[in-house]
């Protein structure tokens, strides 16, 4: 649903893989890197780009590596995630960039 893994309350829920009285796999959860990489195929030879929240914890060296999210990229990661963890995301954004 919409607010896994928390399920809209204040603990963490189980995640269920496998529905033993269904006998098949759970529905498939919404979650950011995997709604990602459905939009935005992986590229594995572009070795050279770091993601904005990975680069900020590093020191540049010019004319070495490039900061975002590819070519084609409008969006980051995590807003391709559940509608209810955006906030979440945007409030912790906006407490690191202070």
């Amino acid at each position: 649903g919409d607010h896994f893994p928390h399920g809209g309350g204040d603990e963490p829920a189980p995640l269920l893989v496998w529905d033993g009285a269904a006998r098949e796999f759970a529905p498939r959860y919404r979650a950011g890197w995997s709604a990602f990489y459905d939009a935005n195929p992986r590229r594995p030879a572009l070795t050279h780009l770091l993601a904005p929240y990975v680069a900020s914890r590093y020191q540049a060296e010019p004319g070495v590596g490039e900061v975002g999210w590819g070519p084609g990229v409008t969006q980051p990661a995590w807003q391709f995630g559940p509608p209810s963890t955006h906030s979440t995301e945007r409030a912790a954004r906006a407490e690191r960039e202070g």
